[in-house]
């Protein structure tokens, strides 16, 4: 038989396979066990780039937030203290307009509380606190109840009754006075 003849019918080629399958199965280059250790250093490998990946990913993203949260306090706590300030110089213009006057007047000192209030509007409320001599507190009385009917000096028990009751008699009285907004009672 020639070697055509030979290769026509597969013997040489069948040969040849045969070769190569014994090589493959005993070369520790190409065995099965290496394959399947090649293939899960791959997948590891693929895992590692994919986690440091979406960790990068989601590292920047909290870094961003971190970020966008301290500027907006940085702008919430600047507002507040710019609020402030103003809030400290209306009360020091508000006090030193009470001072000012020779003698306390409520209704100027209720028209400047509402301007102060209209210009700025987070400003809650203005309030005087007169030092009025006992001899001068049944007038201060008189005076004030035709504004706020009923108007008395009292105190406020915070530790028993917690009650309005009338004040005892003192040397001098330092009664809180709401000049703006006027509330009744």
């Amino acid at each position: 038989q020639s070697e055509f003849e030979a290769v026509k019918e597969g013997g040489i080629r069948d040969g040849m396979h045969k070769g190569f399958r014994q090589h493959l199965a005993t070369d520790p280059a190409t065995s099965p066990q290496l394959a399947r250790r090649r293939t899960r250093i791959q997948l590891f490998t693929w895992f590692l780039i994919g986690t440091l990946a979406i960790g990068l990913t989601v590292g920047q993203a909290i870094w961003e937030h971190q970020r966008h949260f301290s500027h907006a306090n940085v702008q919430l706590a600047s507002h507040v203290n710019d609020r402030a300030l103003i809030a400290e110089t209306a009360l020091e213009g508000f006090a030193a307009f009470t001072m000012s006057l020779k003698t306390f007047s409520h209704d100027a000192a209720a028209d400047y509380a509402r301007s102060l209030i209209d210009r700025y509007p987070f400003l809650y409320m203005f309030e005087v606190a007169v030092r009025t001599p006992h001899s001068e507190r049944e007038l201060l009385e008189q005076r004030l109840a035709e504004i706020y009917p009923n108007f008395r000096i009292r105190r406020f028990d915070f530790n028993h009754q917690r009650r309005w009751a009338d004040a005892p008699a003192a040397d001098n009285y330092f009664p809180i006075i709401f000049q703006w907004p006027e509330f009744d009672g």
